[in-house]
């Protein structure tokens, strides 16, 4: 069976969880979302109201990352709750250095 979610189900979805922090991990973050976890501390951040069934990163958001680390994962939370993660092409740092997460590339969508 094919399950199929309106628009306006996704809009009323995203519009009831307000993500407020970003991490980045090295590996799978796990079901709770600490596994593997970069970033200390979470980085704030600002996603848009729910449009089409997608919330957008308003602005850039940013994390110092140790030399010899590789970043695979993206993790949102509200305030200490952890909603879900994303994958992402492998970065990998062999000095110390910054990870940006733009705006431009960044949605989350049911």
């Amino acid at each position: 069976m094919n399950t199929v979610i309106s628009v306006a189900t996704k809009n009323i979805l995203l519009g009831a969880i307000a993500i407020d922090k970003i991490a980045i991990h090295s590996g799978e973050p796990g079901a709770n979302g600490v596994d593997n976890e970069l970033s200390s501390p979470r980085q704030d951040c600002v996603f848009s109201a729910p449009s089409n069934g997608v919330i957008s990163l308003v602005n850039n958001v940013q994390f110092t990352v140790s030399a010899g680390s590789t970043v695979k994962y993206i993790s949102y939370w509200e305030g200490t709750t952890f909603h879900l993660s994303q994958q992402i092409d492998d970065l990998v740092y062999s000095a110390t250095g910054t990870f940006t997460l733009l705006s431009a590339d960044t949605r989350v969508s049911l």
